[in-house]
């Protein structure tokens, strides 16, 4: 099904429901039509775009007699006169590519009207406006830094049979914008903001009862910590900290830095050489850096091995025991799972971003972090069981062990979100303003 969306004016000629899809890599533009089509002079021209998948981003231009005047999906009354040919042009884009023009013609004629224009000609006219659309937008609960689309998931009715547009105006905070489009760049989608649409339905004669949507920018933290391989973040280990010997999830955040050359480079470890325990990271798997879970008993260790953890992005990783099994998740996308022992409960500190302090034992085998971590997380359940897309923001479950959110952007302590028993000291890393939210 075809989805006749504008980023500015939609037309609703079809009356069909609108899917939801996601976007192309490729934007389409499968067709353009210019309303009235047989426009008379002075009156005004609305121009709609029918877009193959999800709407892109559309641009609009008006040319008469092959020469660029306007640009937007629709032309004010007053600028055309009789004779000449008016032609409007929409080209589709994304985040990664333009798609190809298409253009539609119509021509200015001096007789009679070829549509609902809106213009006075002296007879009165019987109309009834369209109704109010079904709209939403998506997604509800944007993360900052991510597009909001206000979508029309159900098309107005006009009883006149009238080809229906749509006009979409938004308020931020509920201070009114310039914005036309369908759609809230991402630049400009910012942690706590409340982002309204609302559209307003015409039959070219009188505008029907608009429709809004709201969606509320949830709180992504913002903020994470930089290690140089000699730092990190342990608990005081005066408190038993353990996953036991069920099912169990250990997740974070991270972004490598490419230029390191530690091997392995740990993410968070509890674990004591001889006594068993666990440790996650980031080791040399022939030519890539994959992501490492080791779990040791006290007696037998077992690694597991993952996808390559790629530099220079944040990557959502994650080590899963569910029944038994244990999985590697890189981004949401899984391993093989693998039956695994259950790590020794260990006493003393978990450390984010080494394996030991630096200074404890010879640096080569300290294991430090070179780049960002955030969101450290531990709980006693399987939080995922198959290819899944990773949330910006992690959220503790009521069965958490231990959650470093990393929100507080300075200081050297981070609380825990999870029980408040396993508040965190920094020793080394330094706050830094950047995160999975700001994407890359």
């Amino acid at each position: 099904m075809r989805l006749a969306l504008l980023l500015g004016l939609v037309c609703g000629c079809s009356g069909s429901e609108l899917p939801h899809a996601t976007a192309p890599t490729m934007p389409v533009v499968d067709a353009v039509a210019i309303s009235p089509a047989q426009p008379t002079p002075g009156g005004p021209l609305l121009c709609s775009a029918e877009v193959e998948g999800t709407p892109a981003m559309l641009a609009f231009e008006w040319s008469v007699g092959g020469s660029p005047v306007a640009e937007g999906a629709s032309l004010a009354a007053g600028s055309t006169a009789a004779g000449e040919e008016w032609t409007c042009t929409v080209t589709p884009r994304n985040e990664d590519r333009t798609g190809r023009p298409v253009s539609a013609s119509v021509e200015v004629m001096d007789g009679g009207l070829g549509g609902d224009t809106g213009l006075d000609t002296g007879e009165p006219v019987e109309n009834t406006p369209p109704g109010a659309p079904g709209i939403s937008v998506q997604p509800g609960t944007p993360g900052v830094g991510e597009p909001i689309a206000c979508v029309i998931d159900q098309a107005s009715e006009d009883v006149d049979g009238d080809t229906v547009w749509y006009r979409f105006s938004w308020t931020h905070n509920d201070a009114e914008t310039e914005l036309t489009s369908g759609v809230v760049p991402p630049d400009q989608v910012g942690l706590g903001d409340r982002w309204t649409c609302t559209v307003t339905p015409t039959d070219g004669i009188e505008e029907g009862e608009p429709a809004s949507a709201t969606a509320e920018v949830g709180g992504c933290d913002g903020g994470s910590l930089a290690f140089t391989g000699e730092d990190h973040v342990r608990t005081d280990g005066s408190t038993p900290l353990s996953l036991g010997d069920g099912d169990w999830t250990i997740e974070a955040y991270v972004k490598r830095d490419a230029a390191a050359t530690d091997d392995p480079m740990m993410v968070a470890s509890h674990h004591d050489d001889g006594a068993g325990g666990w440790w996650l990271g980031v080791a040399e798997m022939g030519p890539n850096r994959s992501l490492v879970l080791r779990l040791d008993d006290g007696a037998t260790s077992q690694d597991f091995v993952g996808a390559p953890v790629e530099a220079g992005r944040w990557i959502h990783v994650a080590a899963v025991r569910l029944d038994g099994d244990v999985t590697l998740y890189v981004d949401g996308r899984p391993a093989d799972p693998d039956a695994s022992l259950s790590p020794a409960a260990v006493d003393g500190p978990l450390y984010l971003g080494t394996l030991l302090p630096s200074g404890t034992v010879d640096e080569a085998l300290d294991g430090g972090w070179h780049g960002l971590l955030d969101q450290l997380h531990l709980s006693t359940v399987a939080r995922y069981s198959g290819t899944f897309s990773p949330d910006l923001q992690l959220v503790p479950d009521p069965d958490s062990v231990l959650f470093w959110e990393l929100r507080e952007g300075g200081g050297t302590t981070t609380t825990d979100g999870a029980t408040g028993a396993y508040p965190g000291t920094l020793e080394g890393p330094t706050w830094t303003a950047d995160s999975p939210c700001l994407g890359g």
